[in-house]
C-alpha cells in the first residue's frame, strides 16, 4: 500500500465534549475513534492499544488524560501492528508545550520498531496514527498516517514541517 499522509479539518471536539459532560483536559487527550461522530456518551469503545499509548507517554512524563467515564476495549483483529486511539492535542496544553506533538510521534515510532523488529520481512505490518491538533481556541485539524511501520518516519518529517510553517 502506498504511504498515506492525510490532513482535513475536524469538528470542534470542544462542543462535542461539553454536550456530553467531559471538560478538555490540559494534556494530551485520548480520545475513542470515531469521537466526533458519537450521538451518545454510553457505549463508548476505545482501540485496543489505548493503554499502551497511555503508558508510554506516561513513562516519558508526557501528560495525558482519557474520557472521565465508563468505556469498553475493543480487541485488534486488523492487520494493523496497533491498533490506536485518537490523540488529541489541545491548544492551551500545545502553547505551554509546543515539541510535545514530535516528542510523542517520536515515541510511537520507537515503539513501531520495537515490535516490528519481531516480525519477518514479509509480515510488514500498517500503522495507522491520526492526531487531531487544536491550532488555534476551537479550531482543529487531523492528520491521519497510514502505511508500513517503516514509513512512519516520513510522518514525523511532515508534522516537523507543518510545525515550521506555523512559526
Amino acid at each position: 500500500m502506498e504511504n498515506m499522509i492525510k490532513t482535513e479539518g475536524y469538528p470542534n471536539i470542544r462542543i462535542k465534549a461539553e454536550k456530553f459532560g467531559f471538560s478538555v483536559p490540559d494534556s494530551v487527550w485520548i480520545l475513542p475513534n470515531g469521537f466526533e461522530t458519537m450521538q451518545e456518551p454510553n457505549n463508548i469503545l476505545y482501540s485496543a492499544d489505548y493503554d499502551t499509548v497511555i503508558k508510554l507517554f506516561r513513562s516519558h512524563d508526557i501528560s495525558c488524560s482519557v474520557l472521565d467515564t465508563n468505556f469498553s476495549k475493543l480487541q485488534n483483529n486488523s492487520f494493523e501492528l496497533f491498533s490506536l486511539p485518537l490523540i488529541a492535542f489541545p491548544y492551551h496544553f500545545l502553547v505551554n508545550h509546543p515539541e510535545v506533538i514530535i516528542e510523542s510521534l517520536k515515541l510511537l515510532s520507537d515503539l513501531f520498531h520495537k515490535h516490528s523488529k519481531s516480525l519477518t520481512k514479509s509480515e510488514q505490518h500498517e500503522v495507522k496514527v491520526t492526531i487531531v491538533k487544536e491550532e488555534r481556541p476551537s479550531s482543529f485539524k487531523k492528520y491521519t498516517f497510514q502505511g508500513p511501520e517503516s514509513s512512519f518516519d516520513k510522518f514525523i518529517e511532515y508534522m516537523k514541517s507543518e510545525a515550521k510553517n506555523e512559526k
